[in-house]
């Protein structure tokens, strides 16, 4: 189907109806092709993924549903009443060439930052840089050898201050690139459904 994993297409598949469920969809024939995606059987499980994917684009939503959430400009426009009439004009060129690349250093150093300790509470982010310290922190985490037991990356991971060479890759640079390219490719009219993936 896709050169992903069962496993991640599952995955995903979760987050969608997750997804779908919040935005008021009536998402119960996806449940059902989800709950056949998590059987043993590997052929029954991708034929249940293709359809997923194939139907989660179309899915209805509740006529009761309390929202009103357009995604077309003009509609977002005219459901709010307070949106100036005229949009302010873009800076000039050079200008907002250099907005749009501190924007982007900006999200690859904020990655970089909060990379080693993704998934942490705050109070083990607080107790490793205690251990190592440099609480509260002025620059991005460093080498610990010792964590006294809080999961933390390894000591040569190229995310730690003393190791980094460059931004690595991330989801949350990925999605911007992402969107970089379907632009490129689809156009600014790009469409969920025109620029699907699967």
């Amino acid at each position: 189907m896709t050169g992903l994993s069962l496993e991640t297409l599952r995955n995903l598949a979760a987050a969608e109806l997750d997804q779908l469920a919040q935005e008021g969809r009536q998402v119960e024939a996806l449940h059902t092709l989800y709950a056949q995606a998590e059987s043993g059987d590997e052929a029954l499980a991708e034929e249940a993924l293709e359809e997923f994917w194939r139907l989660a684009p179309e899915v209805p939503q509740w006529p009761d549903y309390l929202y009103t959430e357009p995604t077309a400009w003009d509609e977002i426009i005219a459901a709010c009443p307070r949106f100036p009439a005229q949009p302010a004009l873009l800076p000039e060129q050079s200008s907002l060439h250099d907005r749009i690349h501190g924007a982007w250093l900006g999200r690859c150093a904020g990655c970089m930052v909060g990379k080693p300790v993704e998934g942490r509470l705050r109070d083990e982010i607080e107790r490793l840089l205690e251990m190592a310290g440099e609480y509260p922190l002025q620059d991005y985490f460093p080498v610990i050898e010792d964590t006294g037991g809080v999961a933390y990356r390894p000591p040569a991971d190229p995310c730690l201050r003393q190791n980094i060479t460059c931004s690595v890759r991330d989801d949350d640079t990925d999605y911007t690139i992402l969107g970089l390219h379907l632009v490129k490719t689809y156009g600014l009219e790009l469409t969920p459904a025109g620029g699907c993936i699967w």
